[in-house]
């Protein structure tokens, strides 16, 4: 498993705009490429993440109204 993380580790430092002077050129597309990819799919998943935690969010302040009108209705 670590094997495989050392691999798409390299893959994607190599296709970091910085190396372009070192990168061969037959792998210059292929690793831009993936490097932008892996980027992408960084971003989504916060945009994800920070859309579950909004909702989990208005779930609690939700349930937490639903209590205190219950306890105001009481008293």
């Amino acid at each position: 498993m670590w094997r495989w993380f050392a691999i798409a580790a390299a893959l994607y430092a190599g296709g970091h705009p910085g190396l372009d002077a070192w990168r061969p050129a037959a792998f210059e597309r292929s690793l831009r490429e993936f490097h932008r990819d892996v980027n992408r799919l960084g971003n989504e998943a916060m945009l994800t993440a920070t859309g579950l935690e909004q909702t989990r969010a208005l779930q609690r302040f939700s349930s937490l109204g639903a209590q205190l009108q219950a306890m105001l209705l009481r008293h």
